[in-house]
């Protein structure tokens, strides 16, 4: 996608984005009638344009009725349908599974709260902002994206994520070895713990979850990762964790812990 810099402007062939510093903590967006898209952006974009681009999380609401709850891959084909650069392995966009409430038929029943938050480098939003105003099919149900607003990551002593999987690491021993092990190659000293379900019947039971990729089923556990540094949380967060990261596995969030 072309670039031109027009002012305080930065135009990227449809999309113009606004510089304006005087927003602190994220980046909010706005849509104007018609095709153009603009992003009041503060010094965190500024700095992207200018190769020093960090990584963020672009949210997008999320309108509908209700997905499967394993809906990571079709979600993931959607996207890609829209946005050719999802399947693009050089590419480093990311993405969590939707948000929403989950129901004992297997569904996630989206809610006012429903957001995509995919995860990319600041200076390839452009890539993305087709999704804006865009409905996605996925699984048979019709998703509508809004416009988005982007966030900047966020330091957290612990985060967690939904999914980790990595092969031959189908038991809790061996899949503990193995995240230890990968930590300590991403530099990353935190210490990680399989996730239990807190509540229910199955209270106390490790969280063994699975993603079923073209008919076969993915294994690996909801991970969480404590003791980190400000720079080591980042750190994850930005690379991610594990295999089959580019359908939404080893995506990292601060944890947020229940409240008693």
């Amino acid at each position: 996608m072309g670039t031109t810099i027009v002012g305080d402007r930065i135009r990227f062939d449809r999309t113009t984005t606004n510089i304006d510093a005087g927003c602190p903590s994220r980046l909010t967006p706005y849509l104007e009638i018609g095709p153009t898209f603009f992003l009041a952006a503060e010094h965190l974009f500024r700095d992207a344009i200018r190769w020093r681009a960090p990584v963020v999380d672009l949210v997008f609401p999320v309108r509908g009725g209700s997905v499967p709850t394993d809906h990571a891959y079709p979600l993931y084909g959607a996207l890609s349908g829209a946005v050719p650069a999802f399947h693009d392995a050089q590419q480093s966009l990311r993405f969590a599974p939707l948000t929403g409430v989950r129901d004992e038929a297997g569904r996630l029943r989206l809610a006012p709260w429903s957001r995509l938050r995919v995860r990319l480098p600041a200076e390839a939003i452009p890539n993305v902002l087709p999704l804006a105003s865009r409905a996605l099919d996925v699984a048979g149900a019709r998703v509508a994206l809004g416009a988005p607003s982007v966030e900047a990551l966020v330091p957290a002593p612990a985060l967690e994520s939904w999914l980790v999987t990595f092969k031959h690491g189908e038991e809790p021993a061996a899949f503990l070895a193995t995240t230890r092990a990968r930590l300590t190659e991403l530099g990353v000293a935190g210490e990680p713990a399989v996730r239990a379900f807190e509540s229910g019947p199955r209270a106390g039971e490790v969280r063994r979850r699975v993603v079923r990729v073209s008919g076969a089923a993915i294994v690996g556990y909801a991970l969480l990762v404590s003791g980190l540094t400000a720079e080591e949380s980042i750190r994850l967060q930005e690379r991610g964790l594990g295999g089959r990261t580019k359908i939404g596995c080893g995506f990292f969030l601060p944890h947020t812990p229940r409240a008693s």
